[in-house]
């Protein structure tokens, strides 16, 4: 029986021994999934972070390039506006007696002011004007009695071609 006791002693030793260990491994291996949980979670909130970034450079570069294209139509249109400006001048000038006299001031796309010189050589002082591209035509405001394009006709014009 002693022996019995003996055997009985040392199973169930062992038994607490073999728990021990086990509850031993079970925490290690509890430690180590925490730590892997907490290294991923800090991963997770460093591509969180890096992706806010990412996407505040992505909507940087979109909102320099919409200006940048902003900034191209604005130069275009402003070409496109100066090469009609140009046009209307040339047209203006092939109407006047001294050419080379013309003076311009309030040029907006197809009108303007033109201020040139008579068949006398004194400048007449300065009449708007309003160029028609369709027909390649230009209308200068006169104040001569016979004149067809006087102001109140330049007034009509002006506020429908220039407004």
């Amino acid at each position: 029986m002693k022996y019995l006791i003996i055997i009985a002693v040392l199973l169930i030793g062992g038994a607490f021994y073999w728990m021990n260990q086990s509850n031993k491994q079970d925490a290690e291996y509890l430690k180590q999934q925490e730590i892997a949980h907490q290294q991923k979670l800090e991963q997770e909130k460093a591509e969180a972070i890096q992706a806010k970034k990412d996407a505040a450079e992505q909507k940087a570069q979109n909102e320099l390039a919409r200006i940048k294209e902003n900034q191209a139509k604005q130069e275009a249109t402003q070409a496109k506006q100066k090469a009609q400006i140009e046009v209307a001048a040339q047209k203006v000038k092939e109407g006047l007696i001294d050419p080379d006299s013309a003076k311009f001031r309030n040029q907006q796309g197809n009108c303007g002011e033109v201020n040139a010189k008579n068949r006398m050589g004194g400048y007449t002082g300065f009449s708007r004007y309003v160029y028609f591209p369709e027909d390649k035509t230009v209308i200068i405001e006169s104040d001569a009695k016979d004149a067809i394009f006087t102001p109140q006709i330049m007034d009509g014009l002006w506020s429908s071609k220039c407004g």
